[in-house]
């Protein structure tokens, strides 16, 4: 991490609707342990002052004037690689999500999650947890078993978003609400354990080696 000041994550938010850019301010200042520093309507203007913050955790929108979201993930990294992407937004289709991905997204939430839930996905994310709705989680379930009944269209070698026993059971859990503790709880493992079979759902998720097969996913009926 870029390292957090008195133990607060620093958090910013580039969104364009200026009235939940207020909203989640205030949600972030009164948590004690976020930290509100910047809030960006333009990502032109975002990208340009980077120099001078320092960002633990961004929350994203995917639309947004003169560029995208997923535009954005990839030229902040590069300026702040160890910092985190959290995807806020009301884009919730199998293309988006897949995109965020690829494009190096750490978490994906919908806009219609509570304030506690974006403040304990912000303080997730950093502990190197990959935070996402439950919606999404049952979006990705679906996706899963469509390629499992397809694969007359994708060949084995291409199934790379397959997911273990373990980790469908996992995101199964994350489709039904259930938090890491309590999905720890319910499989006896530790907490620990869980995060780890969440990251490795993301990363076999971003398919990053394999275009064609994501390109292939993304245009399946």
């Amino acid at each position: 991490m870029n390292g957090v000041v008195s133990n607060l994550i620093r958090v910013a938010m580039l969104e364009d609707d200026g009235s939940y850019i207020d909203t989640l301010r205030l949600v972030i200042e009164t948590d004690p342990h976020l930290l509100f520093v910047a809030g960006f309507r333009d990502p032109i203007r975002f990208l340009g002052a980077l120099e001078d913050l320092e960002i633990d955790v961004l929350l994203l929108d995917v639309n947004l004037p003169k560029m995208k979201g997923m535009e954005c993930i990839e030229e902040f990294k590069t300026m702040m690689p160890n910092a985190r992407v959290i995807m806020l937004t009301v884009e919730g289709s199998r293309e988006t999500v897949l995109n965020a991905f690829t494009q190096g997204a750490d978490g994906y939430l919908l806009k219609d999650s509570s304030p506690d839930q974006v403040s304990a996905a912000i303080q997730e994310v950093v502990k190197d947890g990959a935070p996402m709705s439950p919606s999404i989680a049952r979006l990705v379930v679906g996706i899963l078993k469509t390629t499992d009944s397809r694969e007359d269209v994708m060949a084995p070698s291409d199934l790379v978003v397959l997911l273990s026993q373990r980790e469908r059971e996992v995101l199964e859990h994350l489709a039904e609400g259930y938090r890491y503790a309590e999905i720890a709880d319910r499989l006896s493992v530790a907490t620990t354990t869980i995060k780890t079979h969440v990251k490795s759902i993301y990363r076999k998720l971003e398919v990053r080696n394999s275009a064609e097969a994501i390109k292939r996913l993304n245009n399946r009926p």
